[in-house]
C-alpha cells in the first residue's frame, strides 16, 4: 500500500497546535489524534430590516452595512445601518431614492442618482455616520444604475433614462462627477463590486433581455 508521502509528495506533519489551512491532514501531538482543516461556507439567518422594501441599495461591510432608500408602496428615505448582528434606523436621506447608486462604508457613503422621476435624477448625497448632505451633480440622469467604490473614489455605472438603457459610466472624486470609459453595452438593473480602478459589472437588462455579459473596469475602459 502506498504512504500518504507517495501519493501527495509530502508526509503528514506533526504539531502541537491545530493547523487553520484548508486541506491540511496533520498529527496533534497535544490532542494525540490525527486531523484535517475542512473549510466550509454558508449563508445563515440574521436579524430582519426594520422597514421591508424593495430596490434599495446598499454600502458598507458585513459588520458595519447601510441600507438606504427603497420601495414599499411608494419611494421612501428611509436608512438603517447593520452592526453584523441588528439593524437600526439613523437619519434618513433628504429625499426619497430606490434603484440609485450606491458605494462606500457605513461612515463614508455616496447614493446617486435613482427614481423619481421616471426618468432619473442626477443627485448625490453623502453620509458621514451620522448626517446626510449634498454632493456633487452627476452628469446624466438616470435610475436603476449600479454603483462600486468609495467616497472619494466612486462610480456610478450604467443605468436607465426613463426612454432607455445607457452605457454611461461616471467617476466621482467626493466633488465632482467626470464622465468615465462607457460600458461595451448599454444596461440598467445590473450588480457591480470593486473599486474606482478594479470594478466588474455583470448582469442586468441589455435590451432587448437579461444578459449574462460581465465586464471589467480598470479605471479608464472596459473589457469582456
Amino acid at each position: 500500500m502506498a504512504t500518504y508521502k507517495e501519493i501527495h509528495g509530502r508526509a503528514i506533519k506533526f504539531v502541537s497546535a491545530d493547523l487553520s489551512q484548508s486541506g491540511e491532514i496533520f498529527y496533534n501531538s497535544t490532542a494525540g489524534s490525527f486531523k484535517s482543516v475542512i473549510q466550509s461556507t454558508a449563508w445563515s439567518s440574521s436579524a430582519p430590516l426594520n422597514v421591508a422594501r424593495a430596490e434599495l441599495m446598499g454600502a458598507g461591510t458585513q459588520t458595519a452595512s447601510l441600507a438606504v432608500g427603497g420601495y414599499t408602496t411608494t419611494t421612501i428615505a428611509n436608512a438603517e445601518e447593520f452592526n453584523g448582528s441588528g439593524w437600526a434606523n439613523v437619519t434618513a436621506m433628504p429625499a426619497a431614492k430606490h434603484k440609485p447608486a450606491t458605494g462606500g462604508t457605513q461612515t463614508a457613503a455616496f447614493v446617486a442618482g435613482g427614481y423619481p422621476p421616471n426618468s432619473g435624477n442626477n443627485v448625490t448625497y453623502e453620509y458621514d455616520g451620522t448626517n446626510w448632505t449634498s454632493g456633487g451633480t452627476m452628469n446624466t440622469a438616470r435610475r436603476a444604475l449600479r454603483g462600486s467604490g468609495t467616497l472619494p473614489a466612486g462610480l456610478a455605472i450604467g443605468g436607465y433614462d426613463g426612454s432607455t438603457a445607457v452605457t454611461n459610466v461616471e467617476e466621482y472624486d467626493g466633488t465632482n462627477w467626470a464622465n468615465g470609459g462607457a460600458l461595451p453595452a448599454a444596461t440598467y438593473n445590473l450588480g457591480a463590486a470593486g473599486t474606482q480602478t478594479a470594478t466588474v459589472a455583470f448582469g442586468g437588462f441589455s435590451p432587448p433581455a437579461n444578459t449574462t455579459n460581465a465586464y471589467h473596469y480598470d479605471g479608464s475602459s472596459w473589457t469582456a
